[in-house]
């Protein structure tokens, strides 16, 4: 799904455990892919509950994306 806020990246939902949430974005940075999260991880206030996290990707990266989200056990749309 894409991100209304960020129309050129898909969002995807990682759930809320900000340490997987951590490690994914650790392993995605060292393989130089560029992600972000949504909203900021330091923004636990602004966390919507029900929602969790959104890690945003570039189009081009989600193939990429995809594996090291299901070893965190997460399933992504895709």
């Amino acid at each position: 799904m894409t991100n209304e806020a960020h129309p050129d990246l898909i969002a995807l939902d990682v759930g809320r455990d900000v340490g997987t949430i951590e490690i994914i974005l650790a392993r995605l940075r060292a393989d130089e892919i560029p992600v972000t999260v949504d909203p900021d991880l330091s923004s636990l206030s602004a966390l919507d509950e029900e929602a969790g996290f959104q890690l945003l990707v570039r189009d081009e990266d989600l193939e990429a994306t995809l594996p090291v989200l299901r070893a965190a056990g997460i399933e992504a749309g895709e």
